[in-house]
Formats: structure tokens, sequence, C-alpha cells
């Protein structure tokens, strides 16, 4: 007989390979022997989004979040699948919560920005998208301490002047992180006119 173990490894491996009505046969099983591995009911979420039983997804997900409440990625997961099923309000909550985890959690932006495009909340969702540019700007500077200097591409000229605020906010964050300031003012054009 399998343990709960061996069966969310298998099924591990079945995910792998998008086998996933298989993969759920085998985690609803590990749920049963053990109804306490989020790890378990998170997995069984995903492959009953994969499956488009986004109601399913839901459910599996939202025990997760009950066993595990300091994962982002099970919330983000959640907010996906809300977020499939039409439930903006609820999928919005999902991946705000994945952000309050993780400030540099760059698909949670994204997946939140998408939600409030959807749902018609326009100017939040730009609010959100420009939020999740500086996330990623951030793990940019961060790698580059971490790792060393990588090399820069040339891109086209059509975005340069997004890109460039971008590293210069991205430029702050690494000065006042290694500097042990907690927050910096960007002043806007007017401003920096007035000054």
């Amino acid at each position: 007989m399998m343990t709960a173990e061996s069966q969310t490894d298998e099924a591990i491996e079945l995910l792998k390979v998008n086998r996933f009505e298989e993969a759920l046969l085998l985690l609803r099983q590990a749920i049963e022997k053990n109804p306490s591995n989020w790890n378990t009911w998170y997995l069984a979420g995903q492959c009953a989004r994969f499956l488009n039983d986004y109601q399913g997804a839901i459910q599996y997900l939202s025990q997760s979040t009950r066993l595990s409440d300091s994962n982002p990625e099970v919330f983000s997961a959640l907010g996906i699948a809300c977020q499939m099923d039409s439930r903006w309000e609820d999928a919005i909550a999902a991946f705000k919560r994945a952000i309050e985890l993780n400030e540099n959690y760059v698909i949670a932006y994204n997946s939140l920005a998408l939600t409030q495009k959807k749902s018609g909340q326009l100017e939040l969702a730009l609010h959100n998208y420009d939020a999740g540019a500086k996330a990623l700007a951030r793990q940019i500077v961060r790698s580059m301490v971490l790792n060393g200097p990588i090399a820069i591409y040339k891109h086209r000229d059509t975005i340069e002047n997004l890109w460039a605020e971008y590293a210069m906010y991205g430029a702050l964050h690494l000065a006042s992180t290694t500097n042990g300031i907690d927050s910096v003012a960007w002043p806007t054009g007017a401003q920096a006119i007035e000054e």
C-alpha cells in the first residue's frame, strides 16, 4: 500500500508530463491519508485548475492557504483560479496577500493588475503593472549584487524612457538598501522645478 508521501511524489511525476487527471486521483488519495499536508492540497488545486475545474481548484487551494498561510505561491495560485472563475474580488484579495508575503513577487503584481483590468479597475491595474515593473527592477538589482554584473543588451528605442525610469528606481533601491535607508522620496517633475 502506498503512503501519502509516495502518492504525492508519484503525482508530481505525472504533473511533469501533464497527466493531470491521474495526478489528481493520486493526490485525492494522499489527502484522505494525510489531510494536514498543505502541499498536497496545493498540487491538487493546480491539477484541478489545469483541468479547467476552477471551483474545485479554489476549494483545494483555499484549504492549502488555511494549512499554510505564509506561502505567496499558494495565494497566487488561488488568485489565478479565482480569476479564471471570474471571482474578481476573491482573486484580488489572494494576489494582495501574495504581495504582502513577498513584495517582489512580480507574477502576483501582474496577475493582480490583469484581474483589475478585467474587472474594469483600470487605474488600479496601471498602478499594479507599474509596481510589478519596479519589483522586477529590484530583483534585477538584487541579482546583480549577489551574482555580479550581468550583460546589458541594447533594446529598440521604443520604450527607452520607461526602462530608464526603472533603472533609476533600481539604482535608488540598491543605494538605499546598501546604506540602511528605509525609504527614498522620488520627486515628480513639477516638484523638482519647484525645488
